[in-house]
């Protein structure tokens, strides 16, 4: 328990910095403020200066910090926006000049719960690997928001920042859970080498493709705000960033595979270790491939129910759709090579005569 409340600790100073930052960003003449619905006072339709009607609603709200209001919660017809409150809700108000903004449901409250369980159960189950896993996580949270994210918004190369970042978050995640040893350089080393490829390969694809990168609402917006960032070169980031958690799975699957069979089997050569490891990336790679298109399709889910209305011409010639396959395809590519890879420098670390694990 008191190595649990030690990593919560650490955890915590790690990526609270990140909130702050987060927190700064934002107007600094409103604030967020939280508070339960009380009670309805009035649930009726007004009519607009259009002639449209829009419904309202006139509600007493318990804020968390003591105090009782009342305001208006005026329900857009925009289902994304539309927000019909009844008593009991947890809401999220903008409080400004002392007036009061519904922004929405309170939902801080399931990440929070969500985020603890997932905590919990990575320490019981990993134990102490469990432990140092998220504290790799920890801190590749601050190299993303304290290194990657600030470079890219000065102008910065995306696919180099990218790069930067996987490199070091390969280093960081592998020999902190699995140790500085054969094994951890055999994973890092085959982990990079099938990124490199999906970078290269990812940022020709779009190169060729003539991708924008503006197709999204989220991205012109960015790119209205952070004019200097590289857009294009915003996509090839994905690629890496998105295909680097899994080429990491693999490549150290195989390499903790090959250590196994070298210890249970001294004897075994260059020749028959880099088979086996072979062998195991083909069983590996046809589940991992699965996952990661199917991790890319759930995400996209909206857009792939949308583009079983458009015909095949125009579909693979649209840009958002180009642009999901790349990222799909591609990160695949990268995870499938990143198998040869990792077998050979394990079976070369695992059998040069110096060789120690």
């Amino acid at each position: 328990m008191q190595n649990l409340r030690l990593f919560l600790l650490l955890f915590f100073s790690l990526n609270l910095p990140i909130f702050k930052v987060l927190a700064d960003s934002q107007n600094p003449d409103s604030k967020a403020v939280k508070g339960i619905v009380l009670n309805i006072i009035s649930d009726q339709k007004r009519k607009l200066i259009d002639g449209e009607k829009q419904r309202q609603q006139l509600i007493e709200i318990q804020l968390t910090d003591g105090r009782k209001i009342e305001t208006i919660n005026n329900i857009a017809d925009n289902l994304a926006y539309k927000v019909i409150l009844k008593v009991g809700d947890r809401i999220l108000l903008t409080e400004e000049d002392g007036a009061f903004f519904v922004e929405g449901y309170e939902r801080e409250w399931v990440c929070w719960v969500l985020i603890g369980l997932f905590l919990l159960l990575v320490i019981l189950i990993g134990q102490k690997k469990g432990v140092f896993a998220l504290l790799s996580l920890s801190l590749k949270f601050c190299i993303l928001f304290f290194v990657f994210i600030p470079l890219i918004k000065r102008g910065f190369s995306p696919i180099l920042a990218a790069s930067f970042f996987s490199v070091v978050s390969t280093f960081l995640t592998i020999i902190m859970v699995s140790g500085f040893n054969n094994k951890s350089l055999s994973a890092c080393f085959g982990t990079i080498a099938g990124i490199i490829v999906s970078g290269l390969l990812g940022a020709f694809l779009v190169s060729q493709a003539h991708l924008s990168g503006l197709m999204e609402q989220e991205t012109s917006a960015l790119y209205a705000q952070f004019p200097v960032i590289k857009i294009t070169e915003l996509i090839s980031a994905g690629v890496l960033i998105g295909a680097l958690g899994a080429c990491m799975d693999v490549a150290i699957s195989i390499a903790s595979a090959l250590n196994e069979l070298k210890e249970a089997a001294p004897n075994m050569d260059f020749k028959d270790l880099l088979k086996s490891g072979m062998n195991i990336g083909q069983d590996i790679m046809g589940t991992m491939i699965n996952t990661l298109i199917l991790a890319y399709l759930g995400s996209s889910l909206p857009i792939v129910i949308l583009i079983t209305q458009i015909q095949p011409t125009y579909l693979f010639n649209m840009e958002l759709m180009v642009k999901e396959l790349i990222l799909s395809i591609v990160g695949s590519i990268g995870l499938v090579l990143t198998i040869p890879f990792t077998a050979l420098i394990a079976s070369y670390l695992y059998t040069k005569p110096s060789q120690s694990n």
